[in-house]
């Protein structure tokens, strides 16, 4: 349908005709997702990230002529909203997403998880790990730093459960992420795995679970080992519940994690919250609870106003090491944190070019040894913009990065004069924080340090391949800016820079209209034992 106006023309007028003919008052278009079948789990058409743009642009210029609402459900799967939405295209076409913050963990994994956990813990914030990024607040922070203001994201909230049936009954093995597989569906859900909320109520209160799958449960509350907020229990990073008993693991909401991952759509100004599935609350009121009770405490929440405590205000999961209490883990093995060495190792097709995302083509951080987003070399730019930067962005050519590098000697006293030596090494920072540094600056066919001498490193950019021991400086991008640095002399003797001015750096000029940034030694000569020195820098117009 959504791969031709003629298709998504025809689905519009039968879409106002169907709002008008039942006196709705908007659609929400629930596509999970546009380049991702989620059943059966494979990749679909890659264009249809576009054509759900040209989709939700359509409807909403049809819907504005009667003002009605349109929105969409939106994946907690930071990777998949990635693969699946133009967010920045379509913000201002929606009245607002519904994130579907839930089903973070369920029967597909061979593991006990929460369903819904608000933050993640330490020790999931690593590419690799089965619950990376895998938290309401994470999947909301993905979501802000694309540009969806809060005002136009309502919190996904389930009032369904999770419930695994654990490998070995005992307590040691029945903490978060334990061997486990899904349990047998209840009556209602007719899944395995899915419980709803009033089969969590059923289990304390009721005298009979008349399914016969669920025979060996003893009823009652207090039947069960629970963490919860009642008891105190409950994990202070994830802050929704979980209980146990014998078998079965059940990972579940209730009133006082609804109030706290609501008063969170508060703290961050969201526009509100929406529930997964009213049918699957407690619609009757039963148990001595008001009826629709999960419904009820999101509405008492958002009426109340209320943000977070200071204890509930946590980061991304490797910032969160401190949580407390926190629930007990299994010693799940999984697989090993991967690291990289060389940007081969990144990319199955090295000669791929990268698309606007950068989501397709990848480069090796030797410092963290992580595979992260971004070109490695010039052959993953497209034409328009060939050249791959220092910070793994395709730039146009004439891009205003570094160039130049000129050295001023008075003299140098003790220093190696032949054309292979060790010299200064730079460490410049640029605008907003840029940072570069050099190898030891050397043009290999000069002498580079003799007295009244300027020696000049090229980058590449330029012309040619040796880059003179610019190092990481080479076409670096400071942001057109030099605000600081320190220098650092690598070789024998000492090096006495010119009085004024002996270190300036140039940055790519071919209109004639970028700054000349130069450096000051605050010191009269440098040697290797004065360790890294500061610099005094300043930019200026020539």
């Amino acid at each position: 349908m959504a791969e031709s106006q003629v298709n998504r023309a025809k689905f519009i007028k039968s879409l106002i005709h169907f709002i008008k003919y039942f006196g709705l008052d908007g659609v929400d278009l629930d596509w999970e997702y546009p380049g991702y079948d989620m059943l059966p789990e494979v990749p679909s058409n890659p264009e249809d990230k576009q054509h759900f743009t040209l989709l939700v642009k359509e409807i909403r210029q049809a819907f504005d002529v009667d003002g009605y609402l349109l929105t969409f459900a939106a994946a907690p799967d930071p990777y998949k909203a990635n693969n699946a939405f133009e967010l920045d295209k379509i913000v201002d076409a929606v009245d607002w997403l519904n994130l579907m913050t839930y089903d973070y963990s369920g029967p597909w994994d061979n593991f006990t998880g929460i369903e819904a956990p608000l933050y993640g813990r330490w020790g999931e914030g690593y590419v690799g790990h089965p619950k990376y990024q895998f938290n309401i607040h994470e999947t909301m922070s993905y979501y802000f730093s694309q540009g969806f203001p809060a005002e136009k994201i309502a919190l996904g909230i389930h009032t369904e459960s999770k419930g695994w049936v654990l490998a070995n009954q005992t307590d040691e093995a029945s903490g978060i992420y334990c061997p486990a597989y899904g349990s047998p569906n209840m009556t209602y859900s007719r899944q395995e795995g899915w419980l709803y909320y009033y089969e969590i109520l059923q289990f304390w209160h009721n005298e009979t679970v008349e399914d016969p799958r669920w025979s060996d449960v003893v009823l009652g509350r207090d039947q069960w080992t629970i963490y919860d907020h009642d008891n105190g229990k409950v994990d202070g990073c994830y802050l929704s519940p979980y209980m146990y008993q014998g078998k079965y693991w059940i990972s579940y909401d209730d009133e006082d994690s609804v109030d706290v991952k609501v008063r969170y759509a508060n703290h961050y100004g969201l526009k509100g919250a929406f529930v997964w599935e009213v049918d699957n609350d407690n619609f009757m009121g039963m148990y001595g609870k008001e009826k629709f009770t999960i419904l009820q405490a999101i509405n008492k929440a958002i009426v109340g106003g209320k943000g977070l405590e200071p204890h509930e205000i946590l980061g991304a999961a490797n910032d969160n090491k401190q949580c407390s209490p926190q629930a007990p883990f299994c010693d799940t093995v999984f697989p090993p944190r991967p690291v990289c060495v060389s940007d081969n190792e990144c990319n199955n097709d090295t000669s791929v070019v990268c698309n606007m995302d950068y989501d397709n083509c990848f480069y090796c951080d030797v410092e963290d040894g992580d595979c992260k987003p971004g070109c490695s070399d010039d052959q993953n730019c497209p034409d328009e913009a060939p050249t791959c930067s220092n910070d793994h962005t395709c730039k146009p050519s004439g891009f205003p990065v570094l160039t130049r590098i000129a050295v001023n000697t008075k003299s140098c006293s003790g220093c190696s004069n032949s054309n292979v030596e060790e010299g200064l090494q730079l460490h410049l920072i640029g605008r907003y924080g840029a940072e570069c540094s050099t190898n030891s600056l050397d043009n290999t066919d000069q002498v580079d340090y003799t007295s009244n001498h300027e020696a000049v490193f090229n980058g590449t950019i330029l012309g040619g391949k040796d880059d003179h021991g610019l190092g990481g400086c080479n076409n670096y991008d400071l942001n057109v800016g030099l605000t600081a640095g320190t220098a650092t002399w690598t070789g024998e003797g000492s090096w006495t820079p010119q009085a004024d001015k002996p270190i300036c750096i140039n940055f790519y000029d071919p209109e004639d209209n970028k700054p000349t940034c130069c450096c000051n030694l605050p010191q009269q000569s440098l040697s290797s034992s004065d360790g890294a020195t500061d610099l005094t820098c300043s930019c200026f117009m020539l």
